[in-house]
C-alpha cells in the first residue's frame, strides 16, 4: 500500500481532488544539505530523507549523475526514501552536450553538428535502460529528465531542431520509463511554452518547473493543457517575498484544488534560495537540525 505522502502526489499525477497540494522538491543541493545535516555528511540519501522530513514534502529528487549513483542503486539505499514519492533524476541529451562542451559551443555543434548530441544522448538512453530495474526496485515512482533547454525569451534552438533533433530521444526515454511502470517528469527552466504540447504528446505526466521569471504564467497553463499534463513547482522563493509566497500557495491551493500540481520552488532548494522557503513549507525550521 502507497503511503499517505506517495498517494497524494499520485492523486495530483491523476487529476483527482487532493487538499493540500503536495509539496515536491527535485533538486534539494548538497550545499543545502551539508549546511543542515552535516553530521551526515557523506551519507546523501540519509541527507535527503531528512531535508524531505524537515520541509514537510511529499516528493524529493535524487541525483542519479552524481559519482556513487551507481553504488548506491546497487545496495537499494535509495529505499530510505520510499515513502515519498521519489524521483531519480537525469542530466537530460543538452545538459550532458553543456557539460561536455561548454554553453556556447554546445548551442554551435546542435545547429551545425547534429551528430553530437547522440553523443549525448545515446549513453543517457543506455543508462535509463541498464538501470530501470534497479531505479524500480529501489522505490523510485518517476524518472525525472533534466534537460535545461530555453532561456527567459524562449528555446535555445529552433523549434525545428528541437522536433527534429531533440524530441525523439525524449521520446524514447519515456518510452522506456512508461514500461516500466514509473512516471516521466520533463524539467527544463525558461519559457518553453513552445514545447509543451509535443512533450505532453510524446507522454511526459509531469512538467516542471513553470518559471514564473520567464514569463511561464501558471493559470494560463492550467486552462489550456493542465488536464493533460501535471504541473510541478511555480514559488519564485529567490523573488517573492514571504506575503507573495503565501498569496500565491493561497491562490494555487483554491485553483488546483481538483489536481493537477505539485507544490515547490521554481528555483530549487539551496542556501541562496531559502528565504522564503517558511512560508512555502511551515514545517521548515533551520534552528537545530543535524
Amino acid at each position: 500500500m502507497d503511503s499517505p505522502s506517495r498517494e497524494a502526489v499520485f492523486k495530483a499525477l491523476r487529476h483527482e481532488p487532493v487538499s493540500p497540494l503536495p509539496r515536491g522538491e527535485p533538486f534539494i543541493s548538497q550545499r543545502f544539505l551539508d549546511t543542515y545535516w552535516s553530521l551526515w555528511s557523506g551519507d546523501y540519501v540519509a541527507q535527503l530523507e531528512a531535508a524531505a522530513e524537515a520541509l514537510g514534502l511529499q516528493a524529493v529528487g535524487a541525483d542519479m549523475n552524481m559519482p556513487d549513483a551507481g553504488r548506491l542503486l546497487h545496495e537499494k539505499a535509495y529505499t530510505k526514501l520510499s515513502r515519498f514519492y521519489s524521483m531519480a533524476v537525469f542530466n537530460g541529451p543538452v545538459a550532458r552536450l553543456v557539460i561536455y562542451m561548454g554553453f556556447e559551443r554546445a548551442m554551435v555543434a546542435l545547429r551545425k553538428y547534429p551528430d553530437f548530441l547522440e553523443k549525448a544522448a545515446s549513453p543517457l538512453l543506455d543508462d535509463v535502460q541498464q538501470t530501470i530495474d534497479s531505479i524500480r526496485d529501489n522505490g523510485f515512482s518517476a524518472v525525472m529528465i533534466a534537460d535545461d533547454i530555453a532561456g527567459n525569451h524562449g528555446l535555445w534552438c529552433s523549434g525545428d531542431q528541437f522536433e527534429g533533433l531533440i524530441l525523439p530521444w525524449y521520446r524514447r526515454l519515456v518510452e522506456t520509463v512508461n514500461a516500466n511502470g514509473l512516471h516521466a517528469i520533463f524539467h527544463s527552466d525558461g519559457n518553453t511554452r513552445e514545447i509543451i504540447e509535443p512533450l505532453i504528446a510524446s507522454g511526459f505526466d509531469c512538467l516542471h518547473p513553470v518559471d514564473a521569471q520567464a514569463g511561464m504564467d501558471l493559470y494560463d497553463l492550467k486552462r489550456t493543457c493542465a488536464s493533460r499534463i501535471c504541473l510541478m513547482g511555480h514559488i519564485d522563493t529567490m523573488e517573492w517575498n514571504a506575503f507573495q509566497v503565501l498569496a500565491e500557495v493561497d491562490k494555487a491551493e483554491k485553483a488546483f484544488a481538483g489536481g493537477g500540481l505539485i507544490l515547490g520552488t521554481c528555483c530549487g532548494v539551496a542556501p541562496e534560495t531559502e528565504y522564503g522557503l517558511s512560508a512555502l513549507y511551515p514545517a521548515w525550521n533551520p534552528v537545530n537540525k543535524g
